[in-house]
């Protein structure tokens, strides 16, 4: 058998790191996607109840919101 050894240059990529206000920015957009979660799981465990029902659209819509908030901040 024969091996072939193949030669590869390393490339760098210049990435630069995260400011504070990006990293702050990201523990707040992950605390409200939490806070989103436990709203949305509340709300469906008292689905029964008409609070239950309004907490479960609280939820779902802050959910969402905190997705789209993501997006926006990945494609800054």
């Amino acid at each position: 058998m024969t091996s072939e050894a193949r030669e590869a240059t390393a490339v760098q990529t210049s990435e630069s790191s995260a400011s504070a206000f990006q990293l702050a920015y990201a523990i707040i957009l992950v605390g409200a996607g939490a806070l989103a979660v436990f709203t949305l799981l509340y709300g469906i465990a008292h689905s029964n109840e008409t609070d239950g029902l309004v907490w479960t659209f609280i939820g779902l819509v802050s959910y969402l919101a905190v997705w789209g908030w993501g997006f926006r901040l990945a494609s800054s």
